[in-house]
């Protein structure tokens, strides 16, 4: 697979990577050579090469609209950084990790896949695709839409947020399924790892809350809906949840309290409607790659999904 390699296809030149492995050790900018080539289809091809010479793996987006080119890189950075940190990532194997944000509340997870290419620059390269998916589903859009959906949560201007959250559900607006065996009462041991794979509920709640932070609480609802058809179970533990929290009293929590949420389920959910799911998050690869791998806070939480 040949591509042109020049200033609008790699991303950092020879001498920069040089410089950020001596001046900037922390930035993935160093540690492998980024490419973002055009496809056929007016879509980039992300890609990286590199990390296979010290024991990674090169890794590589398929179909990334060219809007979404940053947000490739992102998590291109992201998860050379974790290979960096010493995961070792394989053909056929899932992955779980928070590569957006440091305030995220879950996992992103996803699958590598062994590609076919056969020349000698790309032999090898895995890709990266959504959770359990095929190499042949090509761009993974529940994990773009994750990594929208948790930059969000970094917006402190509501309307930036809003944009943010709107950009995400662009990309995946959600399937619809019950998981109700994964929600408690109170709404506090929901798997949002799996809540956020399967429905991007993120996209739908963050929306909610920078329309309301701008005092578009009838809008808030709208949205809303579409995140109770998508996951009832989700909807009755939150609904306790906020409650109980002492919210104050306006158009979205009076909405909360009255809404008839299996009415909604019935009402906006497909015809056919899905076999109740079970959490499902993987686990992080063992150690080695790069270094070795420190500790991981999210890993107690991943057992406990």
């Amino acid at each position: 697979m040949e591509h042109p390699l020049n200033s609008g296809v790699r991303l950092v030149s020879p001498p920069a990577r040089l410089m950020y492995r001596i001046f900037g050790r922390a930035n993935p900018r160093g540690w492998a050579d980024y490419h973002s080539a055009p496809e056929r289809r007016g879509t980039l091809w992300v890609h990286c090469h590199g990390p296979a010479r010290r024991g990674g793996a090169n890794l590589e987006f398929i179909g990334v609209p060219t809007a979404l080119r940053a947000a490739a890189l992102q998590l291109m950075f992201a998860l050379v950084a974790e290979m960096r940190a010493g995961r070792r990532f394989r053909a056929d194997e899932d992955f779980a990790a928070p590569l957006s944000s440091k305030r995220q509340s879950f996992m992103q997870i996803g699958t590598l896949r062994a590609t076919a290419w056969s020349d000698r620059d790309h032999a090898g390269m895995l890709r990266v695709v959504d959770y359990r998916e095929p190499l042949q589903s090509g761009f993974p859009l529940r994990l773009f839409a994750s990594h929208i959906a948790a930059r969000a949560t970094l917006a402190e201007d509501p309307a930036r947020k809003e944009a943010l959250c709107r950009k995400s559900l662009a990309v995946f607006a959600g399937d619809f399924t019950d998981l109700a065996d994964a929600i408690g009462v109170d709404g506090s041991d929901a798997d949002l790892t799996e809540l956020q794979n399967r429905c991007n509920l993120l996209g739908y709640t963050g929306l909610a809350e920078a329309l309301c932070a701008q005092n578009r609480h009838s809008e808030a609802c709208g949205i809303i809906v579409d995140a109770i058809a998508r996951c009832p179970g989700w909807a009755r533990g939150y609904r306790e949840q906020l409650l109980a929290s002492g919210a104050p009293e306006n158009l979205y929590t009076r909405f909360w309290h009255d809404a008839d949420i299996a009415e909604i389920a019935t009402r906006r959910q497909p015809d056919t409607a899905p076999a109740p799911t079970r959490s499902a998050a993987p686990r992080p690869a063992g150690n080695g790659g790069f270094g070795s791998r420190a500790p991981d806070p999210y890993d107690e939480l991943l057992k406990r999904g």
